[in-house]
């Protein structure tokens, strides 16, 4: 049995390159409150996340806000939210 908290070989991307920026620095993120998709190298592993101000670190976004910890070494923009005509958001299926 593989101890849940170690990376992985199974983590693998979901979507093609082509569909998402780069990745970027650390160093270049926004800082303040403006979510965004930052990468912990030491689990392999992404979170949406915004800086905080006060304590000087990556906390999650949406939810908890604890902070991310590990090693976080890259980050990139997150996606528009979808619109009215990209799915009729609050509909039935």
């Amino acid at each position: 049995m593989t101890d849940q908290n170690e990376p992985t070989e199974s983590v693998a991307p979901v979507a093609s390159d082509d569909l998402f920026g780069d990745w970027l620095p650390i160093e270049t993120a926004p800082k303040g409150r403006k979510a965004v998709l930052v990468f912990r190298a030491d689990r392999l592993c992404t979170f949406c996340a915004t800086w905080d101000d006060i304590t000087n670190e990556w906390r999650h976004f949406g939810g908890s806000s604890y902070p991310v910890g590990g090693e976080i070494t890259h980050w990139m923009p997150l996606p528009s939210p979808p619109n009215g005509d990209d799915h009729q958001l609050g509909a039935e299926e």
